[in-house]
C-alpha cells in the first residue's frame, strides 16, 4: 500500500540520522505536493479546453469564454523555468479560480441551450401527432401547438447547423400544412353552418325604420332651409348648418356571436402562416353567395342591365324603385353588416379586413351600379328628371357609409365608380333642370279639338312635374347649392323654375283657347284650369315658393270672369235698357210703338237667354266653390237689371191681355236657372 506524503515516519527521530530521514520526508512531501498540482492544473485545463469548444458550437450567440486567456496563462506557467514569487503565484491562483467559474457558468449555459434544443426535436414530434387531429375538439390547445410549432420551425431556421435540422424542419412544415388544410376547413363549416340568412321582410322592416329617422331628419333640414332662403349663402354653406343625420341602429346579426372567437383565431393562424390566400378565398366564396342570395329574395335579378332600356315608363318606375329600396338595403344593412363582421374576424390582420369586405360585397354594388350607368343612357327627358333626382339623392344619402366602408387602395377603384356615377347623376338632373319649363308644356295638340272646358291634359302634365319638383325641393336645393355656386341664392332656383313652368303653362293654355268658336267658353276654359293650378298648389302646401305667381294669377281669374259675362250676357242685357223704358212709360204706354219695342225687348231677350242657358247647361267647372263663384257673378251682372225691367214691364202690360205670353220668367225663376248652369260634373 503506498504511503501517504502527509504521514509521519514510524522510527522515532533524533540525532543527525534522525535529522536526515526528517528532510527526506519533506523532500518526498514537497515533490507530491507539486506533481498533485501539475496533475490538477493539467485536469483543468483539458477541461476548461474541452467545454469551451463545445460551448463555442452550441451556443454561438452566448458571450466567449475567456479561454484564451486560461490557455496563455497555462502556457507561460508550464513553460517558464524560474521560480515564482509568492504574489504571482496569488494573481495566478485567483485567475484560475475565475476561469473555472467562467467555465462552470459556460457550462451550465450549455446545458439550457442542449435541453431546448432537445425540447425543440421532441416538440416536433409531438405536434405532428397533435396536429393530425380535429381541431374542433380541443380548440384552443390545437392552435396553441400552432403558435409554438412556428416558433420551433423559427428556431431551426436560425440553426440550420443542428443536426438533422433541415429534416425535422421540413417534418414541422408538412404538419403545419395538414394543420392549415384541417383549419381552412373547419373555418368554411364554421362560416357556412353559423351565418343568418335574413329573410326580406326582416330586411324591409330594417329599411322602414331607416326610413322614418331619414325622413325626420330631412323634415327637419327643410324647415331650416326654408328659414334661410331669405338670407344669402356665405361662411357656413346651408349644408353644414342643416345636415341632416340618422341615428344609430342596430345592425343584423350577420353570423352568430359565439362562432366570431373560433373564425377570428382561425383567420389570425391562416394568415400568419401563409395561408392568407385560402382564408380569403373561403371567406369571399361563402360570405359573397349569402349576400348575393339575400339580395336575390329582395327582387335584385330584376335590374338586369340588358333590359332597362326596353322597358316602358311604368317598368321603368318600378325598376327604379326597386333599385331606390335594393341600395338602401345594401349599404345601410347588409353592406354595413358585412363590415362590421370583417372588423371583427379580421381584427389586427390588416390589410385583409379591406381586402375581405371587397372581395364580399363587390359584385354585388357592381350590380347595382351596372343599373345607375345603364339607366343613365336613357332619354334625358323631364319624364327620367325624377328618376335621377331619386337616384342622386339616394347616392347622396349614402355616401358617407359608402367612403367609410371603401377606404384603402384596394377598394379605390369601386370607389371611384360609385364617385363617378354619382357626379353623372348630378350633371344630368341639372341639366334635365334648368330646361324644364321648355320641355314641360311640349304636348302635341289633339286631332280632333274638343268643344268642352274641361282640365286640359297638359295642365296636369304641368302641374304633375311642379308637384313632383316641391316633393324633391330637399334634394333639389342642395343639388343646385353645391354645384351651381354662382346662382343667386337670394331666391329659390326652385321657385323661380316652378314659376317658369306654370308660366309657360298659362301661355300655352291661352294659345289653346283661342280655338273656340265660343269666347264665352274660351274664358272658361282658361277660368278652369288656372284655377285648378291655384287650387291645387294650396292642397300640396307649396304656397311658399310660388306666392307671387298665385297673386298673380288670382286676379287673372277675375279677369276671365269678367270676359266670360262679357262674352255671355252683354248681348241678352242690351234689351233691357230700362231707361228707355220709363221715359217711354212716362209719355204715353198706350203707343202702338211703344207695346211693339216692349214686345219685341221682351222677346229678344227671352229667346238670348234660353240660347245661353241651352248651349252653357252643358258646361261645367271643376270645382263648387268656384262653380257658386262664377253663379253669383252672373246673378249680379243679370239679377238687378232684369228684376227693374220686369217690375216696369209688369206695370205696362197690365192693361193688355196676357201679359205673361211677353215676360217668360220671373226674376226668381232666372236666379234659379242660372244655379244650374256649369253642372256638368266630367268636367
Amino acid at each position: 500500500m503506498p504511503r501517504s506524503p502527509w504521514a509521519l515516519p514510524m522510527h522515532q527521530a533524533g540525532g543527525v540520522g534522525d535529522g536526515y530521514v526528517l528532510m527526506e520526508t519533506i523532500e518526498e512531501l514537497s515533490q507530491s505536493l507539486k506533481e498533485g498540482l501539475e496533475l490538477n492544473q493539467h485536469i483543468t485545463h483539458s477541461m476548461v479546453s474541452i467545454l469551451s469548444s463545445f460551448d463555442q458550437r452550441l451556443s454561438p450567440s452566448f458571450a466567449p469564454s475567456p479561454q484564451d486567456n486560461i490557455e496563455e496563462c497555462v502556457s507561460r506557467f508550464e513553460g517558464s523555468s524560474l521560480p515564482i514569487a509568492p504574489k504571482d503565484r496569488d494573481d495566478k491562483f485567483l485567475m484560475q479560480t475565475q476561469n473555472i467559474a467562467n467555465a462552470q457558468e459556460n457550462i451550465e449555459k450549455t446545458l439550457q441551450i442542449t435541453r431546448l434544443i432537445v425540447s425543440h426535436y421532441d416538440f416536433c414530434h409531438q405536434a405532428e401527432n397533435k396536429l393530425a387531429k380535429d381541431p374542433a375538439k380541443d380548440f384552443k390547445n390545437y392552435i396553441s401547438y400552432i403558435d409554438k410549432l412556428q416558433e420551433t420551425m423559427l428556431f431551426f431556421k436560425n440553426n440550420p447547423w443542428l443536426k438533422d435540422s433541415e429534416g425535422t424542419l421540413c417534418s414541422a412544415e408538412n404538419a403545419l400544412k395538414g394543420a392549415m388544410e384541417k383549419l381552412a376547413i373547419f373555418f368554411r363549416h364554421i362560416l357556412t353552418e353559423n351565418s343568418t340568412i335574413l329573410a326580406p321582410s326582416q330586411l324591409l322592416k330594417m329599411l322602414s325604420n331607416i326610413s322614418s329617422e331619414s325622413q325626420k331628419s330631412q323634415s327637419h333640414e327643410m324647415t331650416q332651409n326654408v328659414i334661410l332662403r331669405s338670407h344669402t349663402i356665405s361662411g357656413n354653406s346651408s349644408e353644414e348648418v342643416c345636415d341632416a343625420k340618422m341615428n344609430n341602429f342596430t345592425l343584423p346579426m350577420l353570423i352568430l356571436p359565439a362562432s366570431c372567437f373560433y373564425l377570428h383565431e382561425v383567420a389570425k393562424r391562416m394568415t400568419s402562416c401563409g395561408y392568407d390566400k385560402e382564408c380569403l378565398d373561403i371567406y369571399r366564396d361563402v360570405r359573397s353567395a349569402i349576400l348575393e342570395h339575400m339580395l336575390e329574395k329582395l327582387g335584385i335579378q330584376r335590374l338586369h342591365k340588358g333590359c332597362i332600356n326596353d322597358t316602358s315608363a311604368d317598368s321603368a318606375d318600378l325598376m327604379v324603385s326597386d333599385w331606390l329600396k335594393l341600395m338602401q338595403a345594401s349599404v345601410q344593412v347588409l353592406f354595413a353588416g358585412e363590415h362590421t363582421l370583417c372588423d371583427k374576424i379580421f381584427e389586427g390582420v390588416d390589410p385583409y379586413r379591406s381586402i375581405c369586405l371587397i372581395s364580399v360585397i363587390e359584385r354585388s354594388m357592381n350590380t347595382l351600379l351596372d343599373f345607375a350607368e345603364t339607366f343613365l343612357s336613357r332619354a334625358h327627358t323631364p319624364g327620367n328628371l325624377f328618376h335621377f333626382l331619386n337616384m342622386y339623392s339616394i347616392m347622396h344619402d349614402l355616401l358617407p357609409e359608402v367612403q367609410s366602408m371603401l377606404k384603402g387602395t384596394q377598394c379605390a377603384k369601386l370607389f371611384h365608380r360609385y364617385s363617378n356615377i354619382f357626379h353623372m347623376l348630378n350633371q344630368t338632373s341639372l341639366k334635365i333642370f334648368w330646361t324644364l319649363d321648355q320641355e314641360v308644356c311640349k304636348v302635341e295638340a289633339a286631332k280632333t279639338f274638343s268643344q268642352d272646358c274641361h282640365i286640359h291634359p297638359v295642365t296636369n302634365h304641368a302641374f304633375a312635374y311642379v308637384k313632383a319638383l316641391s316633393s324633391s325641393q330637399y334634394v333639389l336645393e342642395k343639388l343646385i347649392t353645391i354645384e351651381s355656386p354662382e346662382y343667386d341664392h337670394s331666391q329659390s332656383a326652385l321657385s323661380t323654375k316652378m314659376s317658369q313652368i306654370l308660366t309657360s303653362l298659362i301661355s300655352k293654355l291661352e294659345a289653346r283657347s283661342r280655338f273656340y268658336k265660343d269666347h264665352a267658353l274660351a274664358h272658361v276654359f282658361l277660368i278652369n284650369n288656372v284655377h285648378f293650378l291655384i287650387l291645387s298648389i294650396q292642397r300640396c302646401n307649396i304656397q311658399h315658393l310660388l306666392g307671387e305667381w298665385l297673386q298673380k294669377h288670382q286676379s287673372m281669374i277675375q279677369q276671365h270672369i269678367r270676359g266670360y259675362l262679357h262674352a255671355s250676357w252683354d248681348k241678352a242685357l242690351n234689351f233691357l235698357d230700362v231707361h228707355e223704358v220709363m221715359s217711354e212709360n212716362s209719355q204715353s204706354m198706350q203707343t202702338p210703338l211703344t207695346w211693339s219695342v216692349l214686345k219685341e225687348r221682351l222677346k229678344m231677350f227671352n229667346s238670348t237667354f234660353d240660347k245661353v242657358f241651352q248651349k252653357q247647361a252643358h258646361w261645367g267647372v271643376h270645382d263648387a266653390q268656384m262653380r257658386k263663384t262664377l253663379q253669383k257673378a252672373v246673378m249680379e251682372s243679370i239679377l238687378p237689371t232684369y228684376s227693374f225691367f220686369f217690375n216696369k214691364s209688369s206695370q205696362a202690360l197690365e192693361r193688355h191681355q196676357h201679359p205673361k205670353k211677353y215676360i217668360k220668367y220671373s226674376p226668381v225663376e232666372v236666379e234659379k236657372l242660372i244655379e244650374q248652369l256649369f253642372e256638368d260634373k266630367t268636367c
